[in-house]
């Protein structure tokens, strides 16, 4: 079984596991929700704790749902398909190309500067172009510089979109 197959089930089980309690006045907490599902696992060949993410996400839209901030969450399948995997597990810092997704093993990804900091958990999203890794890193705030303490004023006008203190006339953006 695919790990997205196994993921859509698990999320379907659990939007409709909520709904059917809810209307019998039972809800769940966070640990008596894994519980649920507890030891599956190596039953769906999912790691337990990205099953507990999708576990987390289905009670999250509910909650949502619950509070008016959004609809009611749909059930996924081959038209609606599930669009991003969470990983709740810390991720170990990426080598040369290659970075280590539990329950997926190492995967290729095009090296680019990471801002110095722990790497937290992480989200396959899917996009039109493909899947993507969205990484949530525990990084230090950084300040940003200060550039100047002169003082500059902005006239809108017609012919230029702005004219600035400093003589600087900003075009019109070429609309298509």
């Amino acid at each position: 079984m695919t790990l997205g197959f196994g993921l859509t089930g698990v999320w379907n089980w659990a939007i409709q596991k909520i709904e059917h309690d809810a209307k019998d006045g039972v809800f769940y907490t966070q640990k008596a929700f894994h519980n649920l599902l507890a030891h599956h696992s190596t039953k769906l060949a999912i790691p337990s704790h990205t099953l507990q993410g999708m576990l987390d996400t289905a009670s999250l839209a509910w909650a949502r749902c619950f509070k008016k901030l959004a609809k009611r969450p749909r059930l996924k399948g081959q038209r609606n398909t599930l669009i991003s995997i969470p990983f709740p597990d810390p991720f170990k810092t990426p080598d040369k190309t290659r970075l280590h997704i539990p329950g997926l093993g190492h995967v290729r990804f095009h090296a680019q500067p990471l801002p110095a900091g722990r790497l937290t958990s992480g989200r396959l999203v899917k996009r039109a172009s493909g899947w993507y890794l969205c990484l949530f890193i525990d990084a230090p705030p950084q300040d940003i510089p200060h550039e100047g303490d002169g003082q500059i004023g902005i006239d809108p006008g017609f012919l230029h979109l702005l004219t600035l203190s400093s003589g600087a006339k900003i075009p019109h953006p070429k609309e298509l």
